[in-house]
């Protein structure tokens, strides 16, 4: 008896959300009466992310600072720029592209990857790292 009315009530659960889980399609009518299907409406374009993109670089050390902006492959003969302390500078990156910032004998101390919604990056109060912001 106990496993007949689980049965029911398993049975009569499953109907009431059988009913609610059917998708239902509408349509619009026209003046004669016949269904008209929705119009495919096409995703917009997102905006081309390889555009090369200004990205503020914030020195909140007291010291300068040696910034690399640009191709990882260009980091093996770098092109650095320095920036006062407790500045906010430009650099001109593309996404992917890194900033890194340097040390005396043109190495790379810390670097972070500039991503397509990245606007400023930021060298910490020590000197000795960089996020991306």
């Amino acid at each position: 008896m106990k496993t007949m009315n689980r049965i029911c009530a398993l049975a009569i659960t499953m109907l009431l959300f059988a009913g609610a889980a059917t998708a239902q399609t509408a349509y619009a009518s026209s003046e004669n009466g016949v269904p008209v299907l929705p119009k495919n409406n096409e995703n917009p374009v997102a905006p081309n992310t390889n555009q090369e993109k200004v990205v503020l670089v914030k020195n909140t050390c007291e010291k300068s600072i040696a910034i690399f902006a640009g191709p990882k492959e260009g980091i093996r003969d770098p092109k650095m720029n320095s920036y006062g302390g407790l500045s906010t500078n430009k650099v001109y990156v593309m996404p992917n592209d890194v900033v890194c910032l340097m040390n005396d004998e043109k190495k790379p101390m810390a670097c972070t990857i500039i991503k397509p919604e990245t606007s400023s990056v930021e060298v910490n109060s020590s000197g000795n790292g960089i996020t991306a912001k």
